[in-house]
């Protein structure tokens, strides 16, 4: 039982050594949010998305300037998309789109529709 143990214990930690951290992180979104004019705005965009369970908790930043948030999703399908897009528009804004990142980048991996 203790050989078990420790055999497993040893495939645990090379999978983790040799797997990239990224497999393990959760996909970068960029949503651009219209309608934005001052702090209380931000405010209230940033609040209804940190509620959110889809979003890992302290990735949401809310920005003024361009008028967009950025927050990463624990996963990448049509439910969290919608629920970033229904949080933004109970804060009272509209969302323009959302753009899903390569994860550790900033480039578009693809734009991600969004009704």
């Amino acid at each position: 039982m203790m050989r078990s143990l420790k055999t497993l214990a040893t495939t645990l930690t090379a999978i983790l050594a040799l797997s990239p951290l990224t497999a393990f992180a959760g996909t970068p979104v960029d949503v651009k949010v219209e309608g934005m004019s001052c702090g209380a705005c931000v405010k209230k965009v940033n609040d209804e998305l940190a509620k959110l369970t889809d979003v890992e908790a302290g990735t949401v930043k809310v920005m003024l300037k361009g008028e967009h948030a950025t927050l990463t999703l624990k996963n990448n399908d049509a439910s969290s998309l919608q629920a970033v897009k229904d949080a933004v528009v109970k804060a009272g804004y509209k969302v323009a789109k959302i753009d899903v990142l390569t994860p550790g980048t900033k480039t578009t991996e693809k734009a991600a529709k969004v009704n």
